[in-house]
């Protein structure tokens, strides 16, 4: 086997740390396995043959009852063939592995051998696809205490990996800018990867595994190594976003493991990380806190430019109104040929007339007030007769 590379980097599916013996592929026996069944059939028709040479010679005598020689002999030769023909059937969900005194011969698929009685055994594994989700395929049965306590009777311990550290430093929050990432830390895990595999060739499985159950331990130990490597070399927040990457990773390192096996590794994919109840709740609070935040500023900068478009629309009516009653007085100015002071004064007259009460008026205030009044309103008669 040629030497490798295994310096770790993401995207590299070679750098896998476990460094183990390549499976050996198996060599079929076909010459022999073929013997075999001539020498099954052989015999077959040697008991037949007897049994025709000497039908009616006696077998054995029972009481008043002769059993006689040929009758027996067929008897026993249609049980051997029967039994080989049993000893051979490989259902429509299973393929098998012949062997002969622990000696491979050859793979069977789904059908019906003759595999000579006494002489041959088959082993047969599932033929479909099968799904294994490590560490175990039902969730509640994964133990998530701490790594010191005693496994309760029929738990298992979690695939519990530790994540890298943030590429920057990270820096004291102050206040809130809205655009920090909560996950951009180093963390401990729970994760789990399910596997999609197929038994393709039983003697290669059954040479290199001997059952489902090693190979199982084998599957989750590459998979547990290639998940630390890339976990180590990201945060939890670029573990979860970069999933895709990491699954193409984790298939290609299991594929790597498991050639000429007998197994066809179909797809290996990474579950979300289990970041525990303690810090999704946390996480859905800071979510929660940032949406309440991001409500209330959005609310103040809603009120502030209601308030500005509502003052630019008072000072423009404001300024229409002001611009219009000039234009009006200089109009009157001009028609009566009057000064602005007396234009002045009446307009005040006016506005002071307008505010005071209809009834029971008096003037308080500041000095000559009275006079003032008076004042302008002589001047406005004044205008107004001219």
């Amino acid at each position: 086997m040629s030497d490798q590379d295994t310096s770790a980097s993401p995207g590299n599916p070679s750098s896998a740390t476990p460094q183990q013996s390549e499976p050996n592929e198996v060599e079929e026996s076909g010459y022999l396995y073929g013997t075999l069944i001539a020498i099954g059939i052989a015999f077959a028709f040697a008991l037949g043959a007897f049994s025709a040479f000497d039908w009616n010679g006696l077998l054995f005598k029972f009481g008043e009852v002769e059993f006689n020689m040929g009758p027996g002999v067929l008897l026993i030769d249609l049980a051997f063939v029967t039994a080989s023909l049993v000893n051979g059937y490989v259902g429509a969900k299973s393929i098998a592995g012949a062997y002969f005194a622990g000696k491979a011969l050859k793979n069977l698929d789904s059908g019906l051998h003759f595999a000579t009685i006494g002489l041959m055994n088959l082993n047969r594994q599932p033929k479909g696809i099968q799904e294994r989700q490590e560490p175990d395929d039902n969730p509640d049965n994964v133990f998530h205490g701490e790594d010191l306590a005693e496994l309760p009777k029929g738990m298992t311990r979690p695939i519990r990996i530790v994540t890298g550290a943030p590429k920057a430093a990270a820096k004291p929050v102050t206040k809130w800018r809205g655009d920090e990432d909560t996950l951009e830390t180093r963390m401990t895990i729970d994760t789990s990867f399910a596997t999609q595999w197929q038994i393709t060739g039983v003697i290669d499985f059954v040479a290199n595994y001997g059952s489902e159950k090693q190979f199982l331990q084998q599957l989750r130990d590459v998979g547990e190594a290639t998940l630390s490597e890339e976990f180590a070399m990201r945060s939890v927040s670029e573990v979860v976003s970069q999933q895709q990457a990491i699954n193409t990773i984790l298939y290609g390192r299991v594929q790597q493991r498991f050639p000429h096996s007998g197994i066809k590794i179909i797809s290996v994919r990474l579950i979300s990380p289990n970041l525990g109840h303690r810090v999704s709740s946390a996480l859905a609070d800071i979510a929660e806190a940032r949406s309440k935040a991001t409500a209330a500023i959005t609310t103040a900068e809603a009120a502030r430019v209601t308030a500005i478009k509502a003052g630019e629309g008072e000072g423009g009516k404001d300024k229409a109104r002001f611009t219009g009653r000039a234009a009006g007085l200089k109009a009157i100015k001009d028609k009566l040929g009057v000064g602005g002071d007396a234009i002045l004064a009446a307009e005040t007259s006016r506005d002071i007339a307008e505010k005071l009460p209809k009834e029971g008026t008096f003037v308080l205030g500041a000095s000559n007030g009275i006079a003032d009044i008076v004042g302008v309103s002589k001047v406005v008669q004044a205008a107004l007769n001219k």
